[in-house]
């Protein structure tokens, strides 16, 4: 079997594509060298396959012109300018040029840069006339054109509509997030011909010609090619079971678990073709799957295979394979294993950390007079390929826990430093330069830059959660904490602060702060780590009431301190960690005057009682305590059930500086997900969807203005609010 190409390019790749552009501009090489080259370097690199086909145009071979833009969209079938050119290239070919036309502008509707790019006119020839055509916008230009199209489809020749059926199929899956059974059923049936598309949509996503946040495409492409099955599909789907994004590595591990027991022999055939040249990572992703599926490796071939070539994994690495490569070994061949094992440890021991010598040395003392162990039950997934598609599979239910054979999973997996465009050694699924790279390359010593830390701190935590629940855990903990009332925006913090601090995930058994400190810390900067400790305080609304003795004194003494900022005069002061005016400074609590009384709130005791420290250090006499008062989580949790709606006003007890920042990150997040939400206002479209039609955008654009009025008054009360004329520029709706 060849060696499938990897998705995510090296580093080596990456450099070598501008080096060849500028080889060709200083006229060292031509055009077609660099495109050769480049082919030579990446078979599936769809820019240098349209190179190419152009330069064949020129020369007048159409024919080869034409194949290599049939496989620049395989290459790449979520992008759109192969579709262009082939249309372009066929316009002899009326129906099938006119077919390759409306998947490419389907597909520049949803690429607003591609779209800037697109001539004046993209109507096709001979669909000239199109009404009210010349007074809309290119988007909407492009939308007639589209609709138009479509509605020659049943007209097209059986021939042109069962050549395209595959590409319109992946545009289905590229346009949707929740796939329906039917075209589940669809791409299923399609069967192995459509599998490099597949693996194409995983290419485009792996190399950014895909959004980075278009996971739930990639999560059911995954889902797809294990429901078809063909074994081809195992090299792409082991680089998506390694990372770090549960869901990604979620249904890329069922998809490998589906392909093995459906189609046990052409499994165990690549995975002992691979086996040798694969990452310790991808490896152990294989010793899984062996010991759940005892009868991939009946005869031992695999684990041999498994353990060549272990000079080329970096030793931290090789620290954190070669114990569970041992313990496989015993585990799946018993006292034979342990001889393997043995001879294994003769050859790699040295390259191995201490502790990792100790648990391979303890493994094989342990089990080795034992015969084989059972395989890991074989329990059945509760997920069908529908639950997948359909967006309903929580993948942290499915792992099981390690037998004692396997070693304790280490907090922090450091892989080799990669290549800037490389996918990060934490897993992430970002590009290193993305994720790690600045921290890697600031030495410890280095004088700490705090600016916007707090910022870029609390952003990685945001995606920390996210990556680290999948969407059914985190349906289930919002009705734990509100029981069947949907999201208030006064509810959103509360709700956060419970899931990040309190809420213990079913897999985990420990909060997701925790779990971000077991698998991040280590790469955490002393200040960073600081500041996700301080955060990591039980949350406990606190507030500490005095009555006002002098008030001239305390505004004075208020004034003085460089750590507080007076928002109303006199009135309200917002306590920061650090001088006012520095970037990146915490709010640490708030403190209002209201006549003779003065409240200090705070969210966690510790603050609380420091805050209390300050104001009797600048203050002293000019004020007199009168009571502390407390709010635990578990009360705000209650409110947030039993009064999820009061008649009158209550006073929000978490600081409002606090409160607006984080119902303002809400309200981002809401707006930025609106346009793909499905609505019954519109017939359970979304609003991306319905302004496809122009009865579906004068609904989109109703909603628009309702919307609209009630974020005015939001904004005019000083509240948090969405951004309405985002949303219409996104959706392409005037006003």
């Amino acid at each position: 079997m060849k060696s499938s190409p990897m998705l995510f390019l090296s580093e080596s790749i990456i450099e070598a594509r501008p080096r060849l552009l500028r080889d060709v501009d200083r006229g060292k090489i031509t055009s077609e060298q660099a495109y050769r080259r480049l082919l030579d370097l990446e078979p599936d690199d769809h820019v240098a396959l349209l190179g190419m086909s152009r330069l064949r145009r020129e020369a007048g071979d159409l024919a080869g012109a034409e194949d290599d833009l049939w496989r620049a969209a395989q290459a790449q079938p979520c992008a759109w300018p192969p579709y262009l050119e082939l249309s372009e290239l066929l316009s002899g070919q009326e129906a099938l040029s006119r077919g390759l036309s409306e998947l490419a502008l389907s597909k520049l509707l949803l690429d607003e840069e591609g779209l800037e790019t697109l001539g004046p006119d993209p109507i096709p020839p001979g669909l000239d006339g199109i009404e009210g055509y010349d007074n809309l916008n290119k988007h909407e230009q492009i939308q007639l054109v589209v609709e138009a199209l479509r509605s020659r489809r049943d007209l097209e020749p059986a021939t042109v509509t069962v050549r395209l059926r595959p590409f319109r199929l992946i545009h289905q899956l590229q346009d949707t997030e929740d796939l329906d059974a039917q075209l589940v059923d669809a791409l299923v049936q399609e069967g192995e011909s459509v599998v490099p598309l597949l693996v194409g949509v995983l290419r485009g996503w792996a190399q950014s010609f895909l959004p980075e946040d278009d996971v739930d495409v990639v999560e059911n492409t995954l889902a797809l090619l294990g429901e078809i099955g063909h074994a081809g599909a195992i090299p792409h789907l082991l680089e998506f079971a390694v990372l770090d994004n549960v869901d990604l590595s979620g249904a890329a591990g069922w998809a490998l678990d589906r392909i093995v027991t459906r189609n046990p022999q052409e499994a165990a055939r690549v995975f002992g073709e691979i086996a040798a040249n694969l990452g310790a990572n991808e490896r152990m992703a294989v010793l899984e799957r062996l010991l759940r599926h005892p009868g991939l490796d009946a005869s031992g071939e695999l684990l041999s295979r498994l353990s060549e070539n272990l000079d080329r994994i970096p030793t931290p690495d090789l620290g954190a394979y070669l114990p569970t490569l041992v313990g496989t070994m015993i585990a799946a061949r018993g006292r034979a294993g342990v001889e393997l094992a043995r001879a294994l440890m003769r050859r790699h021991s040295s390259r191995l950390p201490r502790k990792a010598r100790r648990e391979c040395e303890d493994l094989i003392e342990a089990l080795g007079d034992q015969e084989a162990v059972p395989p890991l039950p074989a329990q059945a997934t509760p997920w069908t390929v529908y639950d997948i598609c359909a967006g309903n599979a929580a993948w942290e239910e499915e792992e099981e826990e390690e037998e004692d054979f396997a070693p304790p999973q280490q907090p922090v997996l450091r892989r080799p430093t990669p290549g800037r465009n490389d996918p990060c050694w934490c897993g992430s699924g970002k590009k290193y330069k993305k994720c790690h790279l600045d921290s890697d390359e600031t030495p410890q010593s280095a004088a700490p830059d705090n600016r916007g830390e707090y910022d870029r701190l609390r952003s990685r935590l945001g995606e920390f959660l996210t990556e680290t629940t999948s969407k059914r855990d985190t349906r289930q903990a919002q009705e734990e904490f509100l029981g069947d009332n949907p999201v208030e925006g006064d509810q959103a913090p509360p709700l956060i602060d419970w899931m990040m601090h309190d809420w213990l995930p079913p897999r985990l058994g420990h909060t997701i702060m925790q779990e971000y400190l077991l698998k991040h810390g280590a790469d955490l900067r002393p200040r960073e780590r600081e500041l996700v400790e301080a955060d990591g305080d039980e949350i406990l609304f606190s507030k500490a009431v005095y009555r006002v003795v002098d008030h001239k004194a305390l505004t004075t003494a208020l004034r003085s301190c460089p750590e507080m900022n007076e928002d109303d005069e006199e009135k309200h002061y917002t306590w920061l960690r650090g001088a006012v005016g520095e970037k990146g400074n915490t709010v640490l609590g708030n403190i209002q005057v209201e006549g003779a009384e003065l409240a200090l709130e705070t969210n966690s005791k510790k603050r609380h009682e420091q805050g209390k420290g300050m104001l009797a250090e600048l203050a002293g006499p000019a004020l007199k305590h009168l009571r502390d008062d407390f709010t635990t989580q578990q009360e705000m949790k209650r409110r947030a059930v039993t009064e999820p709606r009061a008649p009158e006003p209550v006073r929000d007890e978490i600081p409002p500086e606090v409160r607006h920042k984080l119902i303002a990150e809400y309200m981002e997040q809401h707006t930025a997900k609106w346009p793909d939400m499905a609505l019954s206002a519109l017939d359970g479209q979304t609003p991306r969807q319905a302004v496809k039609s122009a009865a579906g955008e004068l609904k989109v654009a109703a909603l628009l203005r309702d919307f609209e009025n009630i974020e005015a008054h939001k904004r005019q009360a000083g509240e948090p609010y969405c951004d309405v004329a985002r949303l219409r520029a996104e959706l392409g709706v005037k006003e």
